[in-house]
């Protein structure tokens, strides 16, 4: 079972703001925006 990881709440992200992200977490930052894939179950 995977389980969404708990993100700090912030309007706009930057770069700097990347370090708080769990090390593990694939992500994109587009336009300030924060993108993470969702959560799928691994059989």
């Amino acid at each position: 079972m995977t389980a969404a990881p708990i993100l700090p709440e912030r309007h706009e992200w930057t770069v700097d703001d990347l370090g708080d992200l769990p090390k593990d977490l694939p992500y994109e930052l587009i336009n300030g925006r924060l993108i993470v894939p969702a959560p799928t179950a691994v059989h």
